[in-house]
């Protein structure tokens, strides 16, 4: 204990920091642990992402964005650099999932990049048409947004706020998207 207060930096105050210590060996602290480490390993798709979230993630992809339009900007006088459009929230989705190095390190998540991959495909040549929450992540993951947070956004959004509100119509199911899906892959 001597040495953790010997090494703490100047702006902690030694008592708070024996109460922080005190606090971590409570019961009740290692039943929460323990419960929240159980849901954690639940998680099939962990992200990458540090304390600024999806928000973060958001302003890094738009800058880098920005970036490449000023590049080409430099190279062709002509162009005019406009400011990007967000990114859609698969591409989030997938990037918050890569390391830093750009890998997907588990097989289950690189298997939904590829059917992201092959669905933003889809829809470029029209072959698939987004409809309310069934858009390509939801599609993709094969699991319907749940109540609350939608996927890759920030906290602040709420499946209404995002998708708007239901609108009676008739869409693709989700069984006959994710047969769609199977036959190209298996056609790979």
């Amino acid at each position: 204990m001597k040495s953790a207060l010997q090494d703490l930096p100047t702006f902690v105050d030694p008592n708070t920091w024996k109460t922080y210590v005190e606090r971590r060996k409570t019961a009740e602290f290692e039943e929460s642990r323990k419960k929240h480490q159980e849901i954690r390993s639940t998680n099939v798709h962990p992200h990458h992402l540090a304390r600024g979230g999806y928000k973060r993630l958001e302003k890094i992809m738009m800058d880098e964005k920005m970036k490449e339009q000023e590049e080409a900007a430099r190279s062709d006088p002509s162009s005019v650099v406009v400011p990007p459009s967000p990114p859609a929230r698969h591409e989030k989705w997938k990037r918050a999932r890569m390391n830093k190095s750009g890998n997907i390190n588990k097989e289950e998540t690189r298997m939904v990049v590829e059917k992201i991959d092959l669905l933003s495909l889809q829809a470029s040549q029209g072959e698939f048409v987004e409809s309310g929450t069934q858009d390509i992540l939801s599609s993709a993951v094969g699991t319907d947004e749940h109540c609350g947070r939608v996927r890759a956004m920030s906290r602040a959004h709420g499946l209404k706020s995002y998708f708007g509100h239901a609108k009676r119509r008739q869409s693709q199911s989700t069984p006959q998207v994710k047969d769609m899906i199977k036959k190209q892959l298996l056609r790979r």
